[in-house]
């Protein structure tokens, strides 16, 4: 047995794979037991500032372009179709939307 080989540990992995070994790349596999996304937009200008909670990832697009500056707080990765959502406002990339679900990554 090599030195390298035989000084191995065993410890527990930090983080579970969600995503099945042969998976398409960009594939958004979401934790069950995940807290259930909860959406805020933040959006300031020079005179004012708003804190807005949103029901879902669709209504976020008609806050865009309000004020000059705007953040967008999501909370929880529980639910797969509101990240495809909101990915898709954004034209965020899938792999990054797959990044975005593996946090240990």
């Amino acid at each position: 047995m090599s030195r390298s080989s035989s000084h191995r540990s065993h410890r527990p992995a930090l983080f579970r794979r969600r995503t099945a070994p042969g998976a398409v790349p960009g594939t958004v596999d979401t934790d069950p037991a995940a807290q259930r996304p909860v959406i805020h937009v933040f959006s300031y200008g020079a005179k004012e500032a708003v804190e807005e909670p949103v029901p879902g990832a669709s209504r976020l697009k008609p806050l865009l372009g309000r004020r000059p500056i705007t953040w967008i707080n999501v909370m929880g990765l529980g639910d797969a179709e509101t990240i495809h959502e909101i990915g898709r406002t954004f034209r965020l990339h899938p792999l990054a939307m797959e990044d975005v679900v593996n946090t240990h990554q």
